[in-house]
């Protein structure tokens, strides 16, 4: 058993293990990672419904909001914080690799605290504490010579992602894909991009949902992808579209986080989108009812959420484990969370994989699988956006949060209807999509792709397609 409690040996020696990331905020997209992690499904019947009526439903009163919670099934509980004490993942005590307290470490992290404080622009700053005196505060028992989640090749990462989002919050932005940009590249790196790293991180996803408004866009999301033949199986079977959580993907939600500027309420509205999402899909792959976690960043306080189901409902709770981002020990820590969290679930998934490779665990697991595809199917097909064209107006790329108001169809429509359940493909499509002639459509993989491509285009020195190459064309803060 290893330092979390979860089982998981990451505990090798750190000379054995590769490095883990470049000293860009957000890492270079690996080819191999396009393909492995979110290899589509054939296209799906689009119905015409889009998220930017779940993002106004959140911002609606109270009463609107719980006719959609009894149409969608789930329940956000505000009224009081869930205990994790209970919780290995949460509970055990941090420890950190002895290598923080290298002086080259103190001197980094020293460095930009020191610009912020002589910043004449924030005269205001203030510091509860410094990286320097925390890590000399912290008893000898805190620390170990291991460093399973690769913070010392990462620190510097993990360095210029905290000064990010720490500079967006003293700049009172009013957009949130500033204040997040930061906090989703640690995300990131936790999920993803470190040694261990097993899910696939992907950002601005349409997931589907069991009632109106059967549409909404997830700010993150986190998935393991389906052994290849339990998905070539699954899309022999009618109505396979719902062991999708969103469009295209058979890959199973691990997590999801949210962000909004001053205001939790919505961005935990939002959240119980994408956690329902997930609890679908998992009964219907035929897992075992597990909770699923998320997270919720507001400003610079981020709070993690849980879900589980309670009899047909699932249940939504803020958690009594959050973080204030605004302090970089504070980040680390959250981010040694977030890679224990990712241990765990995909530990928990490796064990439904692991059924599905054995003759007994596959066969039960096919008919479970066959019994829900001949159920009432949990959602609609795919909305407007299936084909992979991205969104008239693509969320989380600089506009401020009022934008996310603008309507696509009148919300007072559907909720003063007696009939909310109606066929969805009765109200008017927002975006006419259609795939140029003689081009490919831009879809997010290929986006992505261009991106990957530009970046190293732009930065010559990188080697193109290793997300862990320690010689990247960008150092921060001439630290290199």
């Amino acid at each position: 058993m290893d330092q979390t409690g979860m089982g998981i040996d990451n505990n090798g020696p750190p000379t054995q293990r590769s490095p883990a990331v470049p000293t860009v905020m957000l890492p270079a997209i690996r080819e191999d990672h396009l393909e492995a992690h979110v290899s589509p499904v054939p296209a799906l019947t689009h119905s015409n419904v889009t998220s930017e009526s779940a993002s106004k439903l959140a911002r609606a009163g109270q009463d609107k909001w719980k006719k959609a919670e009894n149409r969608l099934r789930c329940a956000l509980i505000e009224s009081n914080l869930r205990d994790v004490r209970g919780v290995a993942i949460f509970t055990m005590q941090l420890t950190y690799p002895r290598s923080i307290k290298e002086q080259q470490c103190i001197d980094w992290a020293s460095r930009v605290e020191e610009r912020k404080r002589l910043d004449e622009n924030r005269p205001d700053y203030f510091q509860s504490r410094s990286y320097v005196s925390w890590v000399n505060s912290l008893p000898d028992s805190r620390f170990e010579e291991s460093d399973p989640y690769d913070i010392r090749e990462m620190f510097r990462t993990l360095l210029y992602n905290w000064d990010s989002h720490e500079a967006a919050n003293a700049r009172n932005e009013t957009k949130k894909a500033e204040i997040r940009l930061g906090v989703d590249a640690m995300i990131e790196l936790a999920f993803q991009f470190r040694y261990e790293g097993k899910h696939s991180r992907r950002a601005e996803v349409d997931l589907l949902l069991p009632a109106l408004p059967w549409v909404a866009t997830a700010g993150n999301v986190c998935m393991i992808e389906l052994p290849s033949d339990w998905r070539d199986y699954l899309t022999s079977l009618p109505n396979y579209h719902i062991f999708c959580a969103d469009t295209s993907t058979l890959a199973v939600i691990t997590f999801a986080s949210e962000a909004k500027i001053k205001d939790e309420k919505v961005a935990a509205r939002q959240l119980t989108y994408d956690l329902c999402s997930g609890q679908h899909q998992r009964r219907a792959l035929g897992f075992d009812d597990s909770k699923i976690y998320g997270a919720v960043l507001v400003d610079k306080r981020f709070r993690i959420y849980e879900s589980e189901w309670y009899g047909d409902t699932v249940r939504v709770f803020p958690t009594n484990r959050s973080f204030d981002l605004g302090i970089f020990d504070e980040f680390i820590s959250c981010y040694i969370t977030l890679c224990r969290l990712a241990d765990f679930e995909a530990s928990n998934v490796k064990l439904v994989f692991d059924t599905w490779n054995s003759e007994q665990g596959k066969q039960t697991i096919k008919d479970r699988n066959i019994t829900e595809s001949q159920k009432a199917p949990w959602r609609k097909e795919s909305p407007a956006s299936a084909s992979g064209w991205p969104s008239k107006r693509r969320r989380g790329s600089g506009e401020a949060d009022d934008m996310e108001s603008l309507d696509t169809y009148d919300l007072e429509q559907f909720e003063d209807d007696a009939d909310v359940d109606k066929d969805p493909t009765k109200v008017r499509t927002a975006v006419e999509e259609e795939v140029p002639p003689g081009g490919d459509p831009l879809n997010e993989r290929n986006l992505r792709v261009f991106e990957y491509l530009a970046r190293a285009k732009h930065f010559p020195g990188s080697e193109v397609g290793d997300v862990r190459t320690q010689n990247s064309a960008v150092s921060y803060g001439g630290m290199a």
